[in-house]
């Protein structure tokens, strides 16, 4: 598709992104680790997007503004993931798993407010890709 899953474009990052299954029943440690792994690149995709894009600008504003806190955002959710997938928790499976999906569902809202902000056609299609 394009080389060593680097998107410059938002089609590209949308292509990219891979959904993250949130396990419905008592969860395990295994689903814990995947769904940290899926997290962890989805977010590693973002902060690479975001980083290439903020390279390029030339004027602050709210497309400056948007990227450089959806890095932010994206980085801080990254590195809990990394713990997570190394073993590291701090509650039962079932609290780390309901506090991760409010920490990705914020994340997500970030991205849909980017592509709002980006392509507004595009942005429909981003429904159900996270």
């Amino acid at each position: 598709m394009f080389k060593n899953e680097k998107p410059d474009t938002l089609i590209q990052l949308l292509a990219s992104y891979r959904h993250a299954q949130f396990p419905i029943n008592q969860p395990t440690a295994r689903d814990l680790a995947g769904l940290a792994t899926t997290i962890r690149r989805n977010c590693a995709l973002t902060v690479g997007f975001a980083d290439r894009k903020l390279k390029n600008l030339t004027e602050d504003g709210e497309e400056a503004f948007t990227l450089f806190a959806l890095k932010e955002e994206a980085t801080v959710l990254k590195g809990r993931c990394d713990g997570l997938v190394r073993g590291r928790r701090r509650r039962n499976l079932s609290e780390e798993v309901a506090s991760l999906r409010r920490q990705y569902d914020n994340f997500t809202d970030s991205v849909s407010h980017l592509f709002h902000l980006l392509d507004r056609g595009l942005a429909g299609r981003l429904n159900g890709v996270l």
